[in-house]
């Protein structure tokens, strides 16, 4: 791999370099050893003798020579080491870079060729064989992304939350135009449906259709009786490896608009819930505290509202 063939670079250069200066001044060649008189024969030096030791210029600019030589070639593995280490350096710097770069350029071949599920959209029918006036909502599941979606997991439900009368306990649930996060019910209430998604693809409508009948107690009023949700998630991957799991909610608050005496669904959004991927993490925080901000001004004990399950 690269990266250890750069290591192996680094860790020889410096190797190199301690061996060079851990063995500075052992190898030097040393001086000749000064001529010693007492080896020239003589037993008793004249009065007034001095010798004078003599070296032959050959000598002397050889050892000269050598001392050259050896200094060379230690300044020489020097600069070698040194040189060694800095281009392994280099190395693993553009090595790194190299690397930056090719995971920017697959985190934007992901984001643009990478599934990804909507439910932003709705279906929405006349039931003719019901004695009351009851329609079928169906959301519109889409992967718009260019690729299919691995180990797709779904759930849609449809729920009624009980509305308190304003002032007593319990009625600041009211306040947020939203039920409870539909992921945390799911978990208590409702199982998942597999199913795979291709891109560019809606999911078929299948015989599960979510049947809802309205009356003038789900008028689209803060203070009604009761109100009627539409909500889901929407769990999956994508294909390419070490996908994170990607999730989408949506939520959908089927208001009773009065027509002629019929009541026919008004659906709109809820605020919150209709989110995807880290967007539902700061959408839940928002849930949370705007909750406890309506319990708080108004007094009340918080408490979870009460939802019952129609589908």
């Amino acid at each position: 791999m690269p990266s250890r063939r750069i290591a192996v670079a680094l860790l020889s250069g410096l190797l190199l370099l301690l061996s060079w200066f851990s063995g500075y001044g052992k190898d030097q060649p040393q001086a000749a050893p000064k001529r010693d008189d007492s080896q020239q024969g003589w037993k008793e030096k004249p009065p007034g003798y001095r010798f004078i030791h003599y070296e032959h210029p050959t000598e002397a600019e050889h050892r000269t020579a050598e001392q050259f030589a050896w200094r060379t070639a230690k300044n020489l593995g020097v600069w070698t080491g040194i040189a060694a280490s800095i281009a392994a350096f280099f190395a693993f710097w553009t090595w790194l870079e190299t690397k930056r770069q090719a995971d920017t350029a697959d985190l934007a071949l992901r984001a643009v060729q990478r599934a990804f599920i909507t439910a932003s959209d709705y279906k929405i029918a006349r039931l003719k064989d019901d004695t009351e006036p009851c329609w079928s909502f169906d959301p519109i599941i889409s992967n718009t992304g260019e690729t299919p979606t691995r180990d797709m997991r779904l759930t849609k439900e449809i729920v009624a939350m009980e509305l308190s009368t304003p002032g007593e306990q319990g009625s600041a649930n009211g306040m947020a135009m939203a039920p409870t996060d539909p992921e945390d019910t799911y978990r208590k209430f409702v199982g998942w449906t597999a199913s795979l998604l291709g891109p560019k693809q809606n999911l078929p409508t299948t015989a599960e259709t979510g049947r809802v009948c309205l009356t003038s107690e789900d008028r689209g009023s803060m203070w009604a009786h009761e109100r009627i949700y539409v909500r889901g998630v929407i769990q999956y991957r994508d294909i390419f490896p070490a996908s994170p799991e990607h999730v989408t909610k949506y939520c959908f608050w089927i208001q009773a608009e009065d027509n002629k005496g019929t009541y026919e669904p008004r659906p709109v959004l809820c605020s919150h819930w209709n989110c995807a991927d880290d967007e539902c993490e700061r959408d839940k925080e928002a849930y949370e505290a705007e909750l406890a901000q309506d319990f708080a001004e108004t007094g009340q004990t918080p408490r979870p509202p009460v939802e019952w399950h129609l589908q």
